[in-house]
């Protein structure tokens, strides 16, 4: 697939716990740039990306996403499990707080994220979990407050309990996540996620 738009390219890799791998397995972060997509790209990739690792993004930054092919892909939609129309896999996993879902922390420190409904068998849960085969990464927009996310990527598809519809996810910054959510709501064993 080629997208004459791209004209040039930021990689970044982390080595190590202490360079913020968590996940051990060799993989490059390849991110795609665009004329006019940062103001000032000068510095890099510590400048090219309008919000930094930790910030709390707005939804509507979320919801604009980014420019694909002459389509706009926004990085959440309404429901938890997004999969936008140009792509087979899904793109990202969203909670929100005060959803109808149980999603929360599992004893192993991964966030536990409820399937889409009771079906194991709905094309949202068959997606994930078809991107858990491949090791297919996507993001993770974790609701702390209403209309605030941190964005995480990449996360994994870890784990796959159909005995309690849910999904394990891997998070390169799982202790972040954890922490973030606790500070903003006082409780890691909440009601997230948008029906």
């Amino acid at each position: 697939m080629t997208d004459s738009s791209v004209s040039g390219f930021n990689m970044g890799v982390n080595c190590g716990k202490l360079a913020g791998q968590s996940i051990f397995h060799a993989h490059i972060h390849l991110i795609p740039r665009r004329d006019g997509n940062a103001e000032n790209p000068r510095g890099g990739v510590r400048g090219v990306i309008p919000y930094k690792i930790g910030d709390v993004l707005p939804r509507e930054f979320l919801q604009k996403g980014f420019e694909f092919q002459g389509e706009r892909v926004p990085l959440v939609a309404p429901q938890g499990i997004f999969k936008p129309r140009i792509m087979d896999l899904p793109l990202s996993i969203t909670t929100t707080p005060h959803g109808p879902y149980q999603d929360a922390f599992a004893s192993d420190g991964l966030p536990a994220y409820k399937y889409r409904g009771t079906n194991p068998s709905h094309p949202d849960n068959e997606g994930l979990r078809k991107a858990m085969t491949m090791q297919v990464p996507f993001v993770y927009s974790h609701g702390t407050v209403s209309g605030k996310y941190p964005a995480i990527w990449p996360v994994f598809i870890a784990r796959d309990d159909p005995s309690s519809l849910t999904f394990h996810v891997a998070v390169d910054d799982a202790a972040y996540l954890e922490q973030t959510t606790e500070r903003a709501i006082g409780n890691d064993n909440v009601r997230m996620r948008s029906a």
